[in-house]
Formats: C-alpha cells, sequence, structure tokens
C-alpha cells in the first residue's frame, strides 16, 4: 500500500471517528463499544487528533504525496473531519456554562459554602497544566502511598492493590491483577507488578 492510500484510510477513519463524536447514533447494538470508544476518544481529544493529521499532513506535503490524487481526496476528507474536531473543541470549551448551572440546580446556589473550609483551598474552576500532566501525582503532604499489597495469589491470578493514604483518612486504591487463562501457564508466586 502506498503513502497516499494510507494517509486515505486514516482520513476516512478519522472522518469516521468525528462523525461518531457529533451524531448520536441510536440502536446499534453490538456496534455499541466500538462506536462509543471511536466517540469518546475523538470528542475527548479533539485538539491532539487535529494536531498530529495537521503534523502529518504538512510532513506528507512537504515529502510531495500530494501529487497522487488519492491523497489529495484523503486532504479534502481530513478537511471535513477538521471542521467537526474544531466544532467538537468549541462544545468542550462551553462546558463550564452548562455545569455550572447544574451544579447550583441541584445542590444550591451556596453549594461552596457547604464544603468544609480546610478543603475550600482546592477548589479551583481552572486547570492548569501540571494537574492533566501528571494527574496521579500524589507527592505532597499528608499522603502516604502503601504499594503492592498481595491479596490473591493463586493459581490462576496474582493481584495487588496499591492504597493512597490522606490525611484526612481518604483513601484512593489502584488494583492491578495478572491472569494466565487456559494456556496452562501459571502465575508467578509473590511476583510484583511491572509499573
Amino acid at each position: 500500500m502506498s503513502v497516499a492510500g494510507i494517509y486515505f484510510f486514516l482520513a476516512l477513519l478519522s472522518a469516521y471517528c468525528t462523525l461518531s463524536a457529533i451524531v448520536q447514533a441510536r440502536r446499534l447494538y453490538w456496534l455499541v463499544p466500538v462506536y462509543f470508544l471511536s466517540a469518546w476518544l475523538c470528542g475527548e481529544l479533539a485538539v491532539i487528533h487535529l494536531l498530529w493529521q495537521v503534523a502529518l499532513t504538512a510532513l506528507l506535503a512537504f515529502t510531495g504525496v500530494f501529487s497522487d490524487p488519492l491523497a489529495q481526496s484523503g486532504l479534502g476528507i481530513f478537511a471535513l473531519s477538521w471542521l467537526g474536531l474544531v466544532y467538537l473543541h468549541c462544545q468542550a470549551l462551553d462546558t463550564p456554562n452548562h455545569l455550572r448551572p447544574a451544579l447550583r440546580r441541584a445542590l444550591g446556589e451556596d453549594y461552596r459554602a457547604d464544603i468544609p473550609a480546610e478543603r475550600q483551598h482546592v477548589l479551583c474552576d481552572d486547570i492548569l497544566t501540571r494537574h492533566w500532566i501528571r494527574p496521579f501525582k500524589f507527592e505532597r503532604d499528608g499522603v502516604r502511598l502503601h504499594s503492592h499489597i498481595a491479596y490473591s495469589d493463586g493459581a490462576s491470578a496474582t493481584c495487588w492493590i496499591s492504597t493512597i493514604r490522606m490525611s484526612r483518612g481518604t483513601v484512593a486504591f489502584r488494583y492491578c491483577c495478572r491472569c494466565t487463562v487456559a494456556l496452562g501457564l501459571s502465575a508467578k508466586r509473590n511476583s510484583r507488578p511491572s509499573h
């Protein structure tokens, strides 16, 4: 398959994912997992998809791939997909305009006042870059990590649980289970997960 053919296939895939994120289809039955996964990943990561697609297009333009009519067709399909991705991103930017009124309707106008004073400082309306780059960074005062606590170790599965104990007693869990099934393999006893 030529580079133009691969580019055309990626354009079709991008158009499908963008369309599935915009159109809410019903009665898909056994196709629901595929449809949901493609719509979810495309809708939530619209800017990321837009960036890699434009970067790929620029790279291929510099290499001269667009002399092929198939690549030109792919570019047209990508352009339509990009319009959809920009639309999805604009929808995502409107989220606070819908979320705050819903919280006020459900919890009352002064719902923030009901939050304990010592926890109100962690509330923020903006997401900082350092929060989404490392969402599971727990290195701060009052947090202790207990990791790789084995709670099951049998012939077919080895499972661990990691807990993160916060200063006020809140506990978050991370679960890891390795299973070997139907191949006659056995799990290594007392092994540790490869994280």
